[in-house]
């Protein structure tokens, strides 16, 4: 998400990425740089101290209860191939005000939408999740769209709370962020190309400044190896390195308690070779594979650039129209790291990029003292 003040950097988190990854023109490394309050840290720089342990102990997983009241549907439009707008215009109604935004080309066919929600009547999640609209369902056949999708939820914010979407999967009881393109008073606006249940909370924004930690931490939960590029990626795989940690983290393939680290070093035989990561070759070619898999050209890369700035108002006829609008800005941007974070416990993707291309892709760990790690 560009920042509106300034295009020499911007940050992701992994939140965000619920549409698509996003991947940078190229990779730099490096052992320790700073940018903003963003301070950055290779594995190798921590590693030294770690020991060749298997296991620890992996912080659970967020989980909670969202139970609703009766669900009620709201609307019903089919939508082709030129896109159009669902709109819920009902006096009274908590969804009146909601516009969902349908640009041409999303689908390649006719999608019947039908829009409905249910009132949040008690959820297990604590402090952290104050829902300010009911669980709202958008049921249109459950594929991807091939472009944005923008969806203006009607709600109330005081001045010193901050709101944000999440998607709520009924299966894992697990909350997942959602891109946040505007915000107001009265509503905010969010993207998505695939839906799911979602519901829109806030929390006070002096809750967002304290320290918060995933659990994840360099030389435990990353890569043993450094980013210097193989053969099919010259400029650096960092965010296939970061990536595949990610999801190795969050999805606990090898065990509830297995740690990344030096897991593959020397891929698996023996003798183990901890100080020659050059023959973990696994390890290097998953990441280097899934960080070529990602197009630089495509929809997931351009993602960020149609997402910034983005909301739906009503023109001087009544009739409601995407419009352009200032991106979110640099304190929103903050608030969406720290929110997800606390929210979920995992930890989130960082991309940065300056005006001439080059870029990295790192892990946001923990907030710290006003800091990213």
């Amino acid at each position: 998400m560009r920042t509106p003040n300034s295009h020499k950097w911007r940050l992701m988190p992994l939140a965000l990425l619920v549409i698509v990854t996003f991947i940078l023109a190229g990779c730099s490394a490096g052992t320790k740089t700073t940018t903003a309050n963003l301070t950055t840290t290779t594995p190798k720089t921590i590693a030294s101290s770690q020991t060749a342990a298997t296991s620890r102990p992996h912080p659970p997983v967020r989980t909670g209860d969202i139970n609703t009241g009766p669900k009620v549907e709201v609307a019903t439009q089919s939508i082709d191939s030129a896109g159009g707008i669902i709109a819920v215009s009902k006096a009274g109604d908590p969804l009146d005000g909601l516009v969902i935004d349908v640009p041409p080309q999303s689908y390649s066919d006719s999608r019947s939408f039908k829009v409905s929600y249910a009132p949040v009547t008690n959820q297990t999640f604590g402090a952290d999740i104050t829902p300010i609209s009911p669980m709202i369902y958008v049921d249109n056949g459950g594929t991807y769209s091939d472009e944005l999708l923008y969806v203006r939820v009607p709600v109330k914010i005081p001045a010193d709370y901050f709101a944000m979407g999440f998607l709520y999967d009924e299966t894992t009881k697990q909350l997942e962020g959602m891109p946040l393109v505007a915000a107001d008073s009265d509503s905010i606006t969010v993207a998505t190309r695939h839906f799911s249940n979602f519901l829109i909370s806030m929390i006070a924004k002096a809750s967002l400044k304290k320290d918060i930690d995933s659990g994840f931490r360099p030389g435990i939960d990353d890569w043993q190896f450094d980013n210097l590029g193989s053969y099919i990626t010259p400029k650096g795989e960092c965010e296939g390195q970061s990536l595949t940690a990610l999801w190795y983290y969050c999805a606990q393939p090898a065990g509830a308690n297995a740690r990344l680290y030096g897991r593959y070093d020397n891929n698996g035989n023996q003798p183990a070779t901890p100080s020659l990561w050059q023959d973990d070759s696994w390890g290097y070619r998953f990441a280097s594979v899934v960080q070529e898999d990602i197009d630089a050209s495509s929809f997931a890369n351009l993602m960020w650039e149609r997402l910034s700035g983005k909301d739906i108002e009503q023109d001087k006829n009544g009739k409601w129209q995407p419009v352009d609008v200032p991106g979110i800005g640099d304190e929103a941007t903050w608030d969406l790291f720290a929110y997800s974070m606390k929210v979920t416990k995992e930890p989130q993707l960082v991309c940065i990029e300056d005006d001439n291309g080059g870029g990295h892709a790192m892990i946001c760990y923990e907030i710290s003292n006003g800091n990213l790690l």
